[in-house]
């Protein structure tokens, strides 16, 4: 009775701290935030995805461009962002740091590796 005991302990045990490990691995990620002479360095190289997250409308008025519009505020915002590449690198903006950096976080959680976030959003973008 005492083995079987301390197996199940030992199995307990085991899984506690293993998962414990994965979510404190997962916590610890951080989101790259960029300055703008840095995101626009980046954005010039091959193979980037660049992705607004705000609005449609907001898009209308002025992008950075080659950017696309992924919608922060629509239902399937994550499955749109899950369909993007997950071996390049994904630069993201907002109007101002708020909804991008929500979703940088979306895409750590999706496996995203390489994940960038625009300081200051396009508000900082165009003042430059």
């Amino acid at each position: 009775m005492f083995k079987k005991d301390l197996k199940v302990f030992a199995t307990i045990l085991f899984w506690v701290l293993f998962t414990g490990t994965n979510i404190y691995a997962q916590e610890t990620e951080v989101v790259e935030v960029l300055s703008v002479a840095e995101f626009k360095q980046c954005i010039d190289l091959d193979g980037v995805q660049l992705i607004d997250v705000r609005t449609p409308a907001e898009f209308a008025e002025n992008k950075i461009e080659r950017a696309v519009n992924i919608d922060f505020l629509t239902p399937d915002f994550s499955t749109k962002l899950s369909n993007l590449r997950k071996d390049e690198a994904v630069y993201l903006y907002c109007h101002s740091g708020g909804r991008s950096d929500k979703a940088a976080k979306i895409l750590k959680g999706l496996g995203f590796k390489k994940v960038y976030d625009l300081r200051g959003g396009i508000i900082a973008w165009m003042k430059q």
